[in-house]
């Protein structure tokens, strides 16, 4: 399982739950230096689209959704 958050509050909560998490940054309320926040709160990765979202899951052998 892994979650997908946008916020580094989110990231860091699932970071604090042991939750693998990637980090969206897709979203219109997403700003440049979201992905890199994200990154610092500890996502493992970042995706911005569906296509991103599948290929990450697929490099780290995380079935998808």
């Amino acid at each position: 399982r892994v979650l997908f958050r946008s916020s580094t509050v989110g990231v860091g909560a699932a970071v604090a739950a042991g939750m693998p998490v990637l980090g969206f940054v897709g979203g219109e309320h997403c700003w440049p230096e979201l992905g890199d926040q994200l990154r610092g709160a500890g996502a493992f990765d970042v995706a911005s689209t569906s296509e991103d979202i599948h290929a990450v899951l697929a490099k780290a052998a995380i079935p998808a959704p």
